[in-house]
């Protein structure tokens, strides 16, 4: 097996370091696309003219569910491949084998997760299982749960985050995918690993 230079690694790191502190620097949303805030739903059994479920600002229609601003941009989707269940008494949404995608302006992240559960009362979403994770620029992601948080308009994953670049692996503690301020971070025992 040839062993690689501790030079070549140390460039390596650099340029994987670099290009992620200037990720998300250039897209800019469009102006009419408002606030992604969520809002819970205020009836329990409220419906569009199409015949469509509400829960707040969400459209449920058959396995399918979207997030709406004020002004009726899409914010997210998702479709469940498999079942999806809707808990009045619970106040939650849990769907199987989701693809889940977010908008904003440019930008777009996809997140493939074999379990999604939406709270209704915070309108946080839960990812759990082998989650693969997917932005508008191809860069592609792994780990073991994620979540995007509704207030603050991030995608935050824990636990085996991965990134694969060529020949070079990424792992870290957590992937931050901020949409509204274009960065991707990844904090906590971040290693580099170089495949031959």
């Amino acid at each position: 097996m040839k062993r690689v230079s501790p030079i070549w690694v140390a460039v390596a790191l650099a340029v994987l370091v670099a290009a992620v502190a200037i990720i998300y620097n250039v897209a800019k949303a469009p102006q009419g696309v408002g606030p992604a805030l969520y809002r819970p739903p205020d009836a329990a059994d409220k419906r569009t003219p199409e015949g469509r479920r509400v829960l707040g600002n969400i459209e449920i229609e058959g396995p399918s569910l979207v997030q709406r601003d004020a002004q009726g941009n899409e914010v997210w989707s998702a479709r469940s491949r498999g079942e999806l269940q809707v808990s009045d008494a619970d106040q939650r949404v849990v769907a199987a084998d989701v693809v889940w995608t977010l908008t904003r302006g440019q930008d777009r992240v996809t997140i493939k997760s074999p379990r999604m559960e939406l709270n209704w009362s915070g309108g946080d979403v839960h990812f759990t299982g082998d989650i693969a994770i997917q932005d508008s620029r191809n860069r592609r992601f792994s780990a073991a749960q994620a979540r995007f948080e509704s207030g603050t308009q991030k995608v935050v994953s824990e636990r085996g985050v991965q990134w694969s670049v060529g020949r070079y692996r990424v792992t870290a503690d957590t992937l931050v995918i901020d949409l509204a301020q274009h960065k991707i971070r990844l904090r906590g025992n971040v290693r580099l690993v170089v495949q031959a």
